[in-house]
């Protein structure tokens, strides 16, 4: 029998891949992932663990706990791919150590929120993730993009670039949720949520 995938937490980073995308509001999970790499010298690759065409993973210690990082290459609404196969070749609690991280329009831009389960709202790449796990019951990072100026459609608000003014935002919710991460890693979803969120993200 083959050996399991073991890991601590899984950082599941949605966006879409490509030069073109990596600006784009849509990839502020993505954002994090690499913002959370810089900041873990510990960087060790995860080739052929998942093809290359499903996701590009590495792994991080992170507050001393072994974090695989995940981006899918399937784009994003089809995200629940990459889930199935980590299910497949790991033995992985979902509802404690999978955290999804995507964008959210119903949040302002800059602000950081973890939650223990919700549904998937309007966000699609989060919809075929709860589709392939079976279950609303998974952690989740939400990276506050919005508001959505009146008028623009949805699919085209969250497909264009940041702004230049709004960088300083981005960057500062980047550094908050990062850090959220590593309570994560240390204390665990729970007291994350509950203790370490207010003190870091207010």
């Amino acid at each position: 029998m083959a050996e399991r995938l073991l890991f601590d937490y899984a950082l599941f980073a949605l966006g879409n891949p490509g030069s073109r995308y990596e600006k784009n509001r849509h990839n502020a999970g993505f954002m994090l992932a690499q913002y959370i790499n810089r900041q873990f010298l510990s960087r060790r690759e995860a080739t052929g663990l998942l093809h290359s065409s499903l996701a590009s993973c590495f792994f991080l210690d992170v507050a001393g706990k072994t974090t695989l990082v995940i981006l899918p290459q399937t784009f994003m609404n089809s995200s629940g791919r990459v889930l199935r196969e980590l299910q497949r070749i790991s033995s992985c609690d979902l509802g404690r150590q999978v955290v999804v991280v995507y964008d959210d329009l119903d949040l302002p831009l800059g602000a950081v929120r973890l939650r223990a389960q919700g549904s998937a709202g309007t966000h699609q790449g989060m919809r075929s993730v709860i589709e392939a796990a079976g279950q609303e019951k998974l952690p989740r990072l939400r990276l506050g993009i919005g508001p959505k100026p009146e008028g623009v459609p949805a699919e085209e608000f969250v497909l264009e670039n940041f702004s230049r003014a709004e960088w300083p935002r981005v960057e500062t919710m980047l550094k908050k949720a990062a850090l959220l991460w590593e309570a994560l890693c240390e204390h665990g979803v729970e007291l994350a949520i509950s203790k370490y969120q207010s003190q870091i993200v207010s």
